[in-house]
Order: C-alpha cells, then sequence, then structure tokens
C-alpha cells in the first residue's frame, strides 16, 4: 500500500525554509522519488540542498535518533558523505508545524551528488563493499556509545 505524500504549495515550502535563513532567492522541486518521506531539491546561494518531510508514521524519537546518528557518523573519517541534517538559524536540525491539524516534521540536508552502483561492474561492487563495511564498523561504533 502507498503512503499518501505531504501536499504543499511552492508558497508553504519556501516559508518553512525561512528558519534556515537562507539570503536571496531559492527554488524548490519536487523529487518525485523516495516511497515513505516526500522530499524536494533546494537550491540556494548557498549551495544545493534536499528538504525532506518525513511522513506521519515516523515519530519525532525516531527522527531525533536518526539525526544523532548522522551526527556520529559525521564526526568520523569516513570515506563517503554523510547527509548530516542541516542546523536551523536556532540550530534545529528538526522543525515541527502545525499544518491542517497534523503535526509536519521538516528537515533540510545537504544535496550528495552521485550515481548508483553498477552491478556487473567490479570496480563498484569493491567500492560499494569496502563502504558497508566501513559503515558496518562505525554504526557499531554507535552502538557502543548507546549503550554506555
Amino acid at each position: 500500500m502507498e503512503k499518501s505524500k505531504i501536499q504543499l504549495s511552492e508558497k508553504s515550502l519556501i516559508e518553512l525554509l525561512d528558519a534556515w535563513s537562507f539570503p536571496g532567492a531559492l527554488t524548490v522541486q519536487p523529487t518525485n522519488q523516495g516511497t515513505v518521506n516526500t522530499t524536494f531539491i533546494v537550491e540556494t546561494q548557498a549551495g544545493k540542498f534536499v528538504l525532506k518531510l518525513y511522513n506521519n508514521d515516523t515519530t519525532t524519537t525516531q527522527i531525533q535518533y536518526e539525526h544523532s546518528l548522522l551526527a556520529h557518523l559525521q564526526k568520523l573519517d569516513l570515506s563517503f558523505a554523510i547527509p548530516t541534517p542541516v542546523p536551523t538559524a536556532l540550530g534545529e536540525t528538526l522543525v515541527l508545524l502545525n499544518q491542517n491539524n497534523s503535526l509536519l516534521r521538516v528537515a533540510l540536508l545537504p544535496f550528495i551528488s552521485g550515481e548508483p552502483a553498477l552491478r556487473n561492474n567490479l570496480y563498484h561492487t569493491h567500492a560499494v563493499g569496502r563502504a558497508l563495511g566501513e559503515l558496518h564498523h562505525a554504526l557499531a561504533s554507535f552502538g557502543q556509545l548507546s549503550y554506555a
């Protein structure tokens, strides 16, 4: 069963982005990707970002856990980019808004360019395996912090 996507006007999306205080003009385009959350590409003078609107099935606690995990991974010297949430002007990584009697949870992440790995390319397969091993080790260190 497909989840219903959050529908907001371009004006509403731009108003949401006020929390990040971007100077100058910005553009917002839907990605038409993702199966759980609604995402938009945001282009500003400061760079390119992904605006993520979490679906109603995801709790604030789950999102805060996700953000703490991404912040932990960002601190490590990993060989790949981590989409760590961008703090608002007030230092928050999660914006909560009441929209049509529903709580809307929003985060802004840096846009990370790239291409999917080709499964039949041995160089790509090796790189994916190496990155997954590195990620596994990094996730284990986060688990140790959680239980300490």
